[in-house]
């Protein structure tokens, strides 16, 4: 009996042994249930759960489900794999075209896999209740439908290579429900091509519902939709902590995000991307850096359905889609502004702060922004595209992380009072604009590290356009930016202290740059590069390198305006060019002589093509320079010319010399050429200093051209009436030419004469008289020549 007993025993043990694992299926176990013990594929329905660990798996799938109708409870057990690339700790998966159904898998931990709990072509079933940590991805579907995912803690999967640690993922699934899952901490480690997130769903994913999730401290995004999900509903999750809160991208249109907490992100709390007609509802954003962002490439991506019910640190979200005759002020205190094709809004007193953009605006038209502050976020101000008669007065936007102001292709923009400064990328951009004028304005201390980041004011196409008392001061890089711009005025400002340039000019025509300030910037004070037709003058110019000429450089480009009366940019009496300076004193107007008119007496050479006729001079002492005018200055011989005087002082006398000979002390002579050539014309006019005669001359090369063939040979005559009386005896004489003599000379013959053509001379005297007159020209060979007639006893006087 005895030796039986041990007998059977030593059976049963044997038996135990036996079925401890046929390929990890324990064949005695509870009724109902079949445990599993290692790697093992699931064909056939029913319900398992894990007898124990399943510790360092080195299988590509550790526990395959390929048929439908299973349940895998892993008792809190763990999987865990070798962290490597293609494996997963719980795979369901059907054949191509084919769907399994109904397969739940709950409370298993799963560790070291590049998927944790992964279903492909799964519908119907639940994930529950598992604890998913240091994966690359916690769960994992691809075509799956109708799930419920509820109460799974997918925290704390790792980014390894391309492998995205994230919480979850969804591609190319529908219907499912994800509630009540615990995603936190996503994407630590290794740095990664896609983040960490801790929902992640693309590839058209739609009709899903993400509600009561808590989704905290993920590398990137908390929620992330991307790539056509449509249609899902993103309710009261709590979304904090993460670098992006809720984001929906490319495509993802039609979606629901009601009721969410997103707080404390270290970028974007919610941010809607080249999406189009999403419903926003009682989202509470607050303490992000930036609350809230639109984007989009066209007007239908800014389409979306937001109303006040959504804040941003305590303010309504104002969203407005075709509204017209709205204001919002202090006492609708947004928190931040979209405004898509409305008309006669005001947007005032209000102070816009920590959004994607402070104030978003497209294609709307008569719009008052007034008395707004705009800081801290992403952009200050959007004015997108076709926004038309826009008014900025007083805005102010500071220390925004992009732009302060953007305008893309608007019409009849005006800015007054307003100022843009220590913004990260630009103060001011405009974009492709046109009647854009801006006056007293400052964009200053803006600090991006691009070569067009850091610049105050840049204007990048567009025509018609005024910037009038600006100031563009110390930022990194540039004051005004100019590219390919048409017709443009910059006037009667100051742009100073600027890293690199104070102005730029790049492929531009029609610009007028006057009465500047433009110093102590880095580099220089202006960059020229392809300008065409531009005037560059009374400006005040004190840099190390005053204007730096690329190629190809200015090209009818005029750097003096015609000499006219006025104060000029240094207290001149006359506008003409610009006053050169330089920090060190050595600059061309501080060196260079005063020639009495507040110009230097020499011209400044910029290059070949540049060349300012009127730098100005400082003046110290009263006006004194010679200075006069030419009508015509060229024509056909006998070419008469009327000279006028410009010249300023205390005057006593006038000498003109005329080129070919002749002389004139008249102020304002008329003088005749007779010669064809090329005549240089000075004057020179004398004051008294005290007692001291002083002097000066202005000499004009080649002033005068005389072209054509010379004029005709004088042939003199004269006669006179009567030639004979009683004394005292009264002559009139008349003088005849065939020509235009310049200088006739009468000889009486009584010792008396005249330089009148037609004398009256009376002889007192009797007797017999001989008459001579003698007449000046030019002759054939350019020089003077003359012609007399005398004629003898020709009056008789008795």
């Amino acid at each position: 009996m005895g030796m039986k007993v041990v007998s059977l025993l030593l059976k049963f043990l044997l038996l135990s042994a036996i079925c401890t694992t046929i390929a990890g299926i324990c064949i005695a176990d509870e009724p109902g249930w079949t445990p599993i013990t290692g790697p093992i594929e699931i064909s056939e329905p029913g319900s398992y759960y894990l007898a124990g660990d399943i510790l360092e798996c080195g299988e590509p799938v550790c526990i395959n489900i390929t048929c439908s109708d299973v349940v895998l409870d892993g008792r809190t057990h763990l999987i865990s794999g070798v962290f490597d690339e293609d494996t997963t700790g719980v795979f369901a998966q059907a054949p191509i075209g084919d769907f399994l159904e109904n397969v739940s898998v709950t409370n298993i931990s799963v560790s070291g896999f590049e998927d944790g709990v992964s279903f492909m072509r799964v519908h119907g079933g639940a994930i529950s209740r598992n604890m998913l940590t240091k994966n690359a991805r916690g769960i994992a579907l691809l075509e799956a439908e109708d799930l419920l995912v509820y109460e799974n803690n997918a925290s704390g999967q790792i980014m390894y290579g391309k492998m995205n640690g994230a919480g979850l993922v969804l591609a190319q699934s529908h219907r499912n429900t994800f509630t009540q899952n615990t995603l936190n901490e996503n994407g630590l480690g290794a740095e990664s091509e896609f983040g960490g997130h801790g929902i992640l769903a693309g590839d058209s994913s739609s009709g899903n519902v993400f509600t009561e999730n808590t989704v905290h401290g993920n590398q990137e995004s908390g929620i992330k939709l991307e790539m056509f999900c449509i249609g899902n509903l993103i309710s009261k999750n709590t979304v904090a902590g993460n670098q992006d809160g809720i984001l929906l991208l490319t495509g993802s249109g039609g979606n629901e995000v009601r009721a969410n907490v997103i707080r404390e992100n270290r970028e974007f709390g919610l941010v809607l991307a080249q999406t189009s007609g999403n419903i926003l509802r009682t989202n509470t954003i607050e303490q992000n850096p930036y609350n809230f962002y639109v984007d989009g490439l066209s007007k239908d991506e800014y389409l979306h359905d937001v109303d006040i019910s959504n804040t941003v640190d305590g303010k309504p979200i104002y969203y407005l889609i075709d509204v017209t005759g709205r204001v919002i002020g202090k006492a609708e205190d947004p928190g931040t502004v979209y405004l898509i094709d409305c008309e006669d809004v005001q947007l005032k007193d209000s102070t816009l702060e920590k959004n994607g953009v402070g104030a978003f605006f497209w294609g709307t038209s008569r719009l008052v922004l007034e008395n707004l502050t705009c800081r801290q976020n992403g952009a200050g101000i959007n004015l997108g595209n076709e926004c038309d008669s826009v008014h900025l007065s007083r805005v102010h936007c500071i220390e925004n992380d992009g732009m302060g102001i953007f305008i893309s292709n608007g019409r009849n923009v005006t800015i007054e009072h307003s100022s843009t400064s220590f913004n990260t990328i630009r103060g001011l951009l405009i974009h492709e604009s046109s009647d854009v004028f801006i006056t007293n304005t400052s964009a200053s201390h803006n600090e991006g590290p691009g070569i067009l980041q850091g610049t105050g004011i840049d204007i990048e196409g567009g025509r018609n356009i005024s910037l009038g008392m600006t100031r563009t001061s110390h930022n990194l890089h540039h004051g005004i930016w100019v590219n390919g711009m048409e017709n443009l005025v910059i006037r009667d400002g100051v742009s100073d202290e600027n890293n690199e340039l104070g102005i730029v000019g790049i492929n531009s025509e029609h610009i007028l740059v006057q009465g500047m300030r433009v110093a102590g910037n880095g580099e220089a004070g202006m960059g020229i590069m392809g300008l065409n037709d531009c005037t560059i003058a009374n400006n005040y110019f004190n840099n190390t390198v005053n204007v730096y000429m690329a190629d190809p450089g200015a090209t009818a480009t005029s750097w003096n305006m015609p000499k006219t009366a006025g104060p000029n940019i240094v207290g001149g009496p006359y506008l003409g060019g610009n006053y050169w300076a330089k920090p060190d004193g050595t600059g061309w107007s501080e060196v260079t002589p005063d020639r009495g008119d507040g110009f230097c007496n020499a011209p400044f050479v910029i290059d070949d093509d540049n060349i300012d006729n009127l730098p100005l001079h400082i003046r110290t002492e009263p006006p004194f320079y010679a200075d006069f005018t030419a009508n015509p200055v060229s024509g056909n011989p006998p070419l008469t010319v009327q000279f006028t005087d410009a010249s300023d002082g205390n005057i006593m006398r006038y000498l003109y010399r005329f080129g070919d000979g002749f002389s004139s002390m008249s102020p304002n002579p008329a003088h005749t050429y007779r010669r064809p050539g090329n005549y240089t014309v000075s004057l020179t006019i004398w004051q008294m200093d005290g007692r001291t005669l002083s002097s000066k001359t202005m000499v004009k090369e080649n002033y005068i051209r005389v072209e054509g063939a010379p004029g005709p040979d004088v042939r003199t005559n004269f006669s006179a009436t009567p030639v004979s009386g009683t004394a005292p005896l009264q002559v009139a004489f008349t003088g005849t030419s065939t020509g235009s003599p310049i200088l006739w000379k009468y000889s009486f013959g009584d010792g008396f004469m005249s330089t009148q053509q037609n004398p009256t001379h009376t002889y007192r005297r009797p007797g017999n008289y001989t008459v001579k007159l003698t007449v000046w020209m030019i002759g054939p060979d350019s020089k003077l020549a003359t012609e007399t007639i005398e004629r003898v006893n020709y009056i008789t006087v008795t």
